[in-house]
């Protein structure tokens, strides 16, 4: 499931059995929670698997880790796959129209790159042609959760070793996104005035640019289950904490405006923006976690934890799937000049 209440995620002992994405020894049962958030998929997959290692007297075994990931594919590929399998036999019955040629792409696509979609890999493929390419993320999120038992060894061999990894690891995701942007002149984001594929497909859905929220997870999820006294002690610093935070986020989000441009040489500013601000804005919504876990939440805490939120994460991860379908057949057979003006409502 896509989303979980966070009470679920962080919440008291008396809390941990709100959802049934906990499991009877308290650890947090691994889904496709990343394609929310990568932080809180690097956390969860985190806590579930050093929750598993400590169990096992502290051993990271062979048949341990196949496990984690035979448990990750058998809960997002059954979907994934049904999807892959619905989509190209539905496109085959529905009937044309004059923007029918994309939908008919993505079919062809699937004929040829299906194992892409198979194997979780098809992110990292060396072409712009995907099968269901919305489902990107899938893969995007499997390899950056198949990396977690590798730290979690290091993390267990050598404590120096393992800042060492994550230190290293966080440094190139930060330089790869900084030099794919400043050498393919990238924008901060996809321009509404056309599709840059640079910028799809060398930066916006490779592992290497992306991996830094994901680590951020990781690393809170080792603090939150292996600490012992909370890192925030007083009022103020909660105050101070939650001050930086927000600021943060605003300017993460403000200097997108401000860099909206699409540069047309080297732009150092694009450049540092485009490497930091993803692990950025992982970092502050890391304190919130935090700050829910030990108490300094408030209402913010109380708001994630309602009970509404329920339901919604049960469908949450169908119809991320799903929902690009009911886009394509809606407005492929459209004769409209604008066929996404009844989507905008």
């Amino acid at each position: 499931m896509f989303m979980r209440p966070l009470r679920c995620l962080t919440g008291s002992s008396s809390e941990l059995t709100c959802s049934p994405e906990r499991r009877r020894d308290g650890g947090a049962r691994p889904g496709p929670v990343g394609a929310v958030s990568p932080g809180r998929g690097g956390l969860l997959s985190a806590r579930s698997l050093l929750n598993s290692i400590n169990r096992a007297d502290g051993k990271l075994s062979i048949s341990m880790v196949a496990s984690y990931l035979f448990n990750r594919i058998k809960r997002i590929q059954p979907l994934h796959l049904f999807i892959l399998c619905f989509t190209t036999g539905l496109t085959s019955l529905v009937r044309g129209g004059p923007y029918w040629f994309q939908i008919m792409k993505t079919m062809t696509d699937c004929k040829t790159y299906w194992w892409g979609n198979v194997l979780l890999i098809s992110n990292i493929l060396p072409t712009p042609s995907k099968c269901i390419p919305w489902a990107w993320y899938l893969s995007l999120d499997f390899q950056c959760y198949a990396a977690t038992p590798l730290l979690l060894y290091f993390y267990k061999l050598n404590k120096g070793v393992f800042a060492a990894v994550a230190g290293g690891l966080m440094l190139m995701t930060i330089a790869s996104g900084a030099i794919t942007t400043a050498l393919l002149q990238l924008p901060v984001f996809q321009p509404l005035s056309g599709l840059n594929l640079d910028y799809m497909l060398y930066y916006y859905v490779k592992p290497y640019t992306r991996y830094g929220p994901y680590l951020i997870g990781v690393l809170n999820g080792i603090y939150l289950t292996t600490k012992k006294d909370p890192v925030v002690k007083h009022k103020w610093q909660a105050a101070l904490c939650w001050f930086c935070c927000l600021s943060l986020l605003a300017v993460v989000v403000g200097l997108a405006y401000v860099l909206k441009e699409e540069p047309t040489s080297l732009s150092l500013p694009h450049a540092f923006y485009q490497g930091l601000h993803r692990s950025l804005w992982a970092l502050a919504v890391t304190w919130i976690i935090v700050a829910c876990e030990e108490g300094y939440g408030g209402f913010i805490k109380s708001f994630l934890s309602l009970g509404f939120w329920l339901p919604l994460s049960n469908i949450s991860f169908a119809c991320y799937l799903s929902h690009p379908i009911f886009h394509h057949h809606l407005y492929g057979p459209s004769r409209d000049p604008d066929p996404l003006h009844r989507l905008k409502l």
